[in-house]
């Protein structure tokens, strides 16, 4: 309703494709099906395959499996043949050795094959520039709201994509609230702007499509930012089982847990007060149980998360203050997004590449 009550947010067509959800008990619940739709991941796997190539992802996932525990050798370390054992130590590789064979993975697969898939839904060219404006447009407000709430876990089978119009639509909110950070391999990026979807907005590209969207719905929600903390303050009333389960394992002790998701609500209002975004993520990465024991776990995650590996990173220039308008904390989270020595050192089932 915030945002449909916008002028310009309305003019623009900018809303959230969303879908009911019915608790029936703690731990049960209905989910409505979302019809016309596909995952995105099926959607390129079956583009691959008529290009008869279908094992495109595989092969480049199991290459760059093979380079990040080479990179973890190259620090002395000897890893486990199990990637999930070993890629927590990808934050600590060095920029050098991994980032190259990111970029390798990534120029394993056609660039081109979401902007196929969506290609495929239209009937002329005219039809491909209005879809393409509605996937925009839908990715531009998940984006943003995802953002605010702290949704992890972006691969690309929770995304969905429409069948009619192209929105996108996201599913699966098991990981909300920054609890992507607090995971062995922390995520560092405030949404998924991988390559695909980049390679989508071609030739106008995220300063075109994406920017101009994502500022004007999240100026919308700041100037809404009372409204919206006072929903999240339910949580703090009502936290969820998992929340509390993470702050009965935090180094924390007490009785009292609800400073736990009143930390949650702090992190909200950062956002929502236009704090820079490598400070909210550092904010978010305290939850996890590496940043208060491992020295070296805290200077390496946040020097990728501000920035310090490459002198051009756009989010590096101002200081980390409160960003000074709304355009500039989106730049800063599109640098942010993109930014290969963040996308090198994800879960690789997260599929940066891709």
């Amino acid at each position: 309703d915030i945002v449909s009550k916008d002028a310009q947010c309305a003019a623009r067509g900018l809303m959230l494709r969303t879908y009911e959800v019915i608790p029936m008990t703690a731990s049960v619940g209905m989910l409505q099906w979302v019809a016309n739709s596909m995952p995105i991941k099926m959607a390129i796997a079956e583009e691959l395959g008529r290009r008869g190539n279908k094992d495109a992802v595989r092969k480049a996932q199991d290459k760059y499996v093979k380079s990040m525990k080479w990179a973890i050798e190259r620090i002395g370390i000897q890893p486990p043949d199990d990637p999930g054992l070993f890629w927590r130590y990808s934050v600590y590789v060095r920029e050098a050795d991994i980032v190259p064979r990111f970029k390798a993975a990534e120029n394993g697969i056609p660039p081109d094959l979401f902007s196929k898939v969506v290609h495929s839904l239209c009937s002329s060219p005219e039809a491909y520039v209005l879809v393409r404006a509605r996937f925009a447009k839908s990715y531009a407000a998940f984006n943003v709201g995802g953002y605010l709430l702290g949704i992890g876990d972006r691969h690309l089978d929770n995304f969905l994509l429409s069948k009619t119009d192209g929105a996108v639509v996201g599913i699966d909110f098991g990981y909300s609230f920054g609890q992507g950070a607090a995971l062995s391999v922390p995520e560092m990026v405030p949404f998924r702007m991988t390559r695909q979807f980049r390679s989508l907005l071609r030739p106008l590209d995220s300063d075109g499509l994406i920017k101009q969207d994502m500022t004007l719905m999240l100026r919308e929600l700041r100037a809404s930012r009372d409204v919206l903390l006072s929903v999240l303050e339910v949580f703090v009333m009502e936290p969820l089982l998992e929340w509390e389960m993470e702050a009965k394992k935090s180094e924390i002790k007490g009785d009292d847990m609800s400073w736990y998701p009143k930390n949650k609500m702090k992190i909200a209002r950062m956002k929502l007060e236009g704090h820079h975004p490598s400070m909210v993520v550092l904010e978010e990465l305290k939850a996890n149980y590496k940043w208060a024991k491992d020295g070296n776990f805290r200077n390496k995650v946040t020097a990728h998360v501000k920035g310090f590996h490459h002198k051009s990173c756009v989010r590096a220039r101002t200081g980390f203050r409160k960003c000074s308008s709304v355009r500039e904390q989106v730049d800063f989270l599109v640098d942010l997004a993109t930014d290969p020595g963040v996308l090198s050192r994800a879960w690789v089932g997260w599929q940066a590449f891709v």
